[in-house]
């Protein structure tokens, strides 16, 4: 159904006998829509323009017509009207023609909503079969026919928090009257330890194992799909499963799929199990959200400025920093000796007033804080030292103007993408190490890395002295 229009019979949960027909499209990088005519809420009349108050919808219900593609039952999840007007001569003169947009997109062999509840998910994502370095399949052939198996191998299962996790890989054939199609995918599927909604699977699973493979091959990740199962009702004994999408922040264009060598590291190279590989980064992603955030930004979102680049660097090296490192300035009895020496000193009336400016200014400082991040990265660090040996004042200074922008500040857009470059590879390498990956074996993966060779020269490039 992914950008394909779905024509069908759009009704509100309630009011079946009130179809209105209408078109939905729900594209990777198209905007949502869904176009019905006739009114859903209030057929009594229309007025040419929304009021005051957004209409919204928990759930709007579709019906499929037949040789419309997807399933035949559709749900939208979270819905609002966007435009609602009258339509002026031919066959609809005098309709109402309305325009719904929506977050979540649920359909099967029936009607469903987004509490599920789900007992089993199963994610398909891009790069993942290129990540998992698994050779295609090759179909036999003789002189009279050409042949292949459907085989399906269980890499490894992973128990995270909240459930189980495997890694599938596996490929079927389809056979036609002129040809032989081979399919090949891989599939990381959930069992969650208890029945959860779809939003809840898709933000406690899918959406960290996507961080995962984004983080892996430097590369924005889609969730090809989602589909899970739903709990059987007492007496009810079908397996039904339903697909689920929600819109995600991604590029406008479809981004181009990274190949083995331009990857951080391919699973072959990992030399660890899935049972390691997971829940080592669901460990990871819990206590390190927000610097994963900051750093995979923009591969969903490269349309980023120079700047931006440059401070969702900065705040994922800071939020790194604050969580693995953290500490103060100076230890906190010394501090607090050297203020109360201070405040002791200064002139009764203002004491009050150092104490208050004082007290609490034992934070360590951004030049303090990215030295210490810089040292924590290893070969990696030194890497970016020796393209840019004033690596720390580029960064700093470039931070420094953008925080803080004047008149007479020159737009430095090359160095501010030269330190964002150079902080996030910093963060990838720290990244790897607290993902289980020895310091020295982290070192090597990223100097073999592409991405790595020709970011560092651009690094260079823009920072020598001209």
């Amino acid at each position: 159904m992914d950008g394909e229009a779905v024509d069908g019979w759009w009704w509100i949960p309630g009011r079946e006998s009130d179809r209105r027909f209408g078109r939905m499209s729900a594209g990777a990088s198209d905007p949502w829509k869904l176009d019905v005519y006739g009114g859903l809420d209030d057929h009594s009349g229309a007025s040419d323009f929304l009021s005051d108050e957004m209409k919204t919808a928990a759930v709007i219900h579709g019906h499929r017509l037949h040789g419309s593609p997807g399933q035949r039952f559709v749900s939208l999840v979270d819905c609002w009207q966007t435009s609602s007007n009258i339509t002026y001569g031919g066959a609809a003169d005098g309709e109402r023609a309305e325009s719904w947009t929506f977050q979540e997109v649920i359909s099967g062999p029936e009607v469903a909503t987004s509490e599920g509840p789900v007992i089993e998910i199963r994610v398909r994502l891009s790069n993942l079969l290129k990540w998992s370095g698994r050779p295609r399949p090759r179909p036999t052939r003789s002189d009279v026919e050409v042949s292949a198996s459907s085989t399906s191998m269980d890499v490894g299962t992973a128990e995270v928090p909240g459930g189980s996790i495997d890694l599938v890989l596996d490929h079927d054939t389809i056979e036609g009257e002129t040809e032989l199609t081979i399919r090949h995918q891989a599939t990381f599927r959930v069992v969650p330890d208890e029945p959860l909604s779809f939003r809840t699977a898709m933000s406690e699973f899918a959406l960290p194992l996507r961080s995962l493979l984004s983080f892996l091959t430097i590369a924005h990740v889609d969730v090809d799909s989602v589909r899970g199962l739903l709990e059987p009702g007492n007496d009810d004994r079908r397996r039904l499963w339903f697909y689920y999408q929600t819109a995600l922040q991604r590029p406008l264009a479809e981004p181009k799929r990274p190949q083995a060598h331009e990857m951080l590291v391919t699973w072959p190279d990992m030399q660890t199990t899935v049972q390691e590989l997971l829940s080592s980064w669901f460990e990871l992603h819990a206590r390190f959200e927000r610097t994963i955030q900051m750093l995979l930004l923009p591969h969903h979102a490269p349309y980023l400025y120079a700047d931006d680049r440059l401070m969702t660097a900065f705040v994922a090296v800071e939020a790194f920093h604050n969580e693995r490192i953290g500490g103060t300035a100076l230890d906190s009895v010394a501090h607090d000796k050297r203020v109360d020496a201070i405040v002791e000193a200064a002139p009764l009336e203002h004491r009050s007033w150092t104490n208050e400016m004082l007290r609490g200014r034992n934070a360590k400082g951004q030049r303090r804080k990215l030295t210490e991040v810089l040292d924590y990265s290893g070969a990696t660090g030194q890497a970016v030292l020796e393209a840019a040996p004033r690596f720390v004042d580029l960064a700093l200074r470039s931070r420094h103007q953008v925080a803080h922008p004047s008149g007479s500040d020159r737009v430095a857009g090359a160095e501010y993408l030269a330190a964002s470059y150079g902080l996030r590879w910093i963060l990838r390498h720290c990244l790897l190490v607290e993902l289980g990956i020895d310091d020295r074996r982290a070192a090597e993966l990223i100097a073999r890395c592409k991405p790595f060779s020709d970011e560092l020269e651009l690094v260079r490039r823009w920072t020598e002295p001209h």
